[in-house]
């Protein structure tokens, strides 16, 4: 049997407006090596950087959030689909196709939001959330957000 093509390196969702005016694609997944990947994508406030520890399966990866403000809301790690194709790879529902030369983010989630100025109008933030620890093993919902049982 034939060991499937390694996901290391950079990949460009291909949807009806992939690059903006600034060149800067909409939807980029870096997997950075063996355990690590991370999101970038671009929202109506601004875009969004997501970490995430990854355990490769058969069928795509069982992936879980390495920020502490992300690992409180999400207490499993979630299974994606990947289905690998010649020069291209389909996940959640878009073909990604590989990149060349694009620079990895800097190593924290960046969610942009916004908050009340002291007149109670929104204005825009950027909140930059601390990367944790690696787990050994994926966790099942019965473990805290750093990872230690309950």
């Amino acid at each position: 049997m034939e060991a499937p093509p390694s996901l290391i390196g950079s990949w460009v969702s291909e949807s009806g407006d992939t690059v903006s005016s600034d060149g800067i694609p909409d939807c980029i997944w870096h997997v950075v090596d063996d355990r690590t990947c991370v999101y970038e994508q671009r929202t109506g406030m601004g875009r969004v950087i997501s970490w995430f520890q990854y355990w490769a399966e058969p069928e795509g990866i069982l992936r879980y959030r390495l920020s502490k403000t992300s690992r409180a809301m999400f207490n499993t790690a979630e299974r994606v689909a990947i289905t690998q194709e010649a020069d291209s790879l389909l996940m959640n529902g878009y073909r990604f196709t590989r990149a060349n030369d694009l620079p990895t983010p800097d190593r924290f989630d960046l969610f942009p939001a916004t908050r009340p100025d002291s007149s109670g109008h929104p204005i825009p933030f950027t909140f930059r959330g601390k990367l944790l620890d690696y787990l050994q093993e994926p966790p099942k919902g019965d473990q805290d957000v750093d990872g230690d049982s309950l």
